[in-house]
C-alpha cells in the first residue's frame, strides 16, 4: 500500500485557493499538509476538501498563521 503525503507552505490559503485546488487535482495526495493558512476557521474553504474525499483538521499555532492537515 503506497501512501502520498503533500505539505505546502501557503502563506494565505484564500490567496491561493485556486492554484491549490488545481495542486490538489494534479497531484491526488492521500494527505495534505497546509501551513501558514492565515485564515480563521469560518473563512476556510472546507467545503472544497470534503467534495475531494477529505476529513479537515486544524491544529493552531499561537498566531493567525496556523497550520492544518487534511486527511
Amino acid at each position: 500500500m503506497n501512501i502520498s503525503i503533500a505539505s505546502w507552505n501557503i502563506n494565505s490559503i484564500r490567496a491561493r485557493e485556486t492554484s491549490l485546488q488545481k495542486w490538489i487535482v494534479e497531484f491526488n495526495p492521500d494527505i495534505v499538509g497546509l501551513q501558514e493558512t492565515k485564515v480563521i476557521d469560518d473563512q476556510f474553504p472546507e467545503e472544497f476538501f470534503y467534495k475531494n474525499g477529505f476529513d479537515v483538521r486544524f491544529f493552531r499555532a499561537k498566531k493567525l498563521q496556523r497550520c492544518l492537515s487534511c486527511f
